[in-house]
């Protein structure tokens, strides 16, 4: 098929299941969200099939939608692969291997975020309250401050402060030591401590997720390799140690238009999943299971993840029936197109559709804030070039976070000038992608 032909079956495809009348994020999903992550989990399937691959493991929560989509796809092409749903997050695999790696964990705990706060710095290591009024302690703070934004200079002070300190980091050892053995019983119990190769499928970015995949598996033992299948990587594996990377929308290498046009927050929303994040492990009944964070009140939410999940297996099994596995090119390319018209030009309806996604780029998940909502004329001028460079020179806290969505943020904003902003963004994101 050529890209016309897959444009229309993809659209025919979605007019199916979400109409003229259909709600904003329905016709979201149908139109952008499904045919994408259906093109990647058709990617997935076929590249598994000739690595002959006899089970992978989806990675919780972006993987949800990804895991179901896969098993229909596998079921579909007739593929002897098993595909299984692995309750992981970066805090649950990281926690329990912070003690075998010495000076990396800290490097991974007092890493920079969108938003910074002490007490969220100490939640990267699952600290209690009163651990966390403890180490504020240790650092010089009162408890008062916990909470306080902090600007990046004060974050490297208390880095420095409180890696060196034993009393810390015999804190952090003793934490990660508690969630360590429930850990690898969990990971043993889902068969990846049984000598075969291990497979996952993960959004990606910074592929940091295999790495503490594969310390925790190596200290238990485990010797067989890794490979994993990502919807895209910003940066290049660390260590070959970790095993392998494949990469489909973009790597490091790719064309720097496919990384800048593109925002993961948005893939993030679209992979949402029911349940909340997996914070840790416990044994129940002979069984271990996931430890979910506390987020009471979500209930919205999950009906809505679990609504959009049904409608994309609905548009990916039209697609399966309809586009070739050996057009997987050609739908990449058009795939590309039309994200990369809905992360930079999405229309006002386009991008109220997320308006409620709560997002969180931190492991800890210490905060959530909306990924796209009304911002007034001041803080679309906080994205003119200048400004943010005369910012990013100043040594103090920001007056506001900065925008997981600004393309977004500003479709939906009475406010003038969005095309300059727009350009503006666009200019800093090229910058920005020659200097990482």
């Amino acid at each position: 098929m050529n890209a016309k032909e897959i444009n229309r079956a993809i659209d025919e495809a979605a007019r199916l299941f979400a109409g003229e009348a259909s709600p904003p994020w329905r016709r979201v999903t149908a139109f952008y969200s499904a045919p994408l992550l259906y093109g990647f989990c058709s990617w997935v399937m076929e590249q598994a099939h000739k690595k002959g691959l006899k089970r992978l493991y989806f990675l919780a929560r972006d993987g949800y939608a990804m895991h179901k989509l896969c098993r229909m796809i596998a079921g579909k092409r007739a593929y002897d692969i098993k595909c299984s749903y692995l309750y992981a997050s970066r805090l649950a695999w990281r926690v329990p291997g912070y003690h075998l790696i010495g000076d990396e964990a800290y490097e991974m705990i007092f890493m920079r975020a969108y938003r910074l706060t002490l007490r969220g710095i100490f939640q990267r290591f699952q600290a209690s309250e009163d651990e966390c009024v403890q180490c504020a302690r240790l650092a010089g703070a009162s408890p008062e401050m916990l909470d306080r934004p902090m600007a990046v200079h004060e974050l490297e002070r208390v880095k420095d402060v409180l890696s060196g300190n034993p009393q810390f980091r015999s804190l952090v050892e003793e934490k990660s030591k508690a969630a360590y053995g429930p850990a690898i019983a969990y990971l043993r119990q889902e068969g990846l401590l049984d000598g075969d190769p291990v497979a996952v499928v993960d959004t990606g970015w910074t592929g940091s997720i295999q790495r503490s995949l594969r310390q925790l598996l190596r200290s238990a033992g485990g010797n067989g390799g890794i490979s994993g299948f990502y919807f895209g990587l910003y940066q290049e594996p660390k260590d070959p140690a970790d095993g392998d990377y494949m990469a489909w929308y973009f790597s490091r290498r790719s064309p720097v238009h496919d990384r800048i046009l593109f925002n993961n927050n948005v893939l993030e929303s679209m992979c949402a999943a029911p349940h909340p994040m997996t914070c840790g492990y416990r044994e129940q009944h002979s069984s271990i299971i996931p430890i979910w964070k506390n987020t009471a009140g979500n209930a919205q939410g999950s009906s809505r993840a679990e609504s959009q999940c049904r409608l994309m297996l609905e548009v990916g099994e039209a697609l399966e029936g309809q586009v070739p596995a050996g057009d997987g090119a050609v739908l990449l390319q058009c795939l590309k197109r039309r994200m990369k018209k809905l992360c930079v030009h999405p229309s006002a309806d386009e991008a109220r559709a997320f308006s409620e996604c709560l997002f969180c780029d931190d492991a800890s998940e210490s905060y959530l804030t909306p990924l796209v909502k009304d911002i007034s004329q001041e803080e679309a001028r906080a994205y003119f070039v200048p400004r943010r460079l005369l910012n990013r020179n100043r040594k103090r806290v920001k007056k506001r976070a900065d925008l997981f969505w600004p393309y977004g943020c500003f479709a939906v904003s009475n406010i003038r000038w969005k095309a300059w902003y727009r350009f503006n963004v666009y200019l800093w994101d090229v910058a920005w992608s020659f200097r990482k």
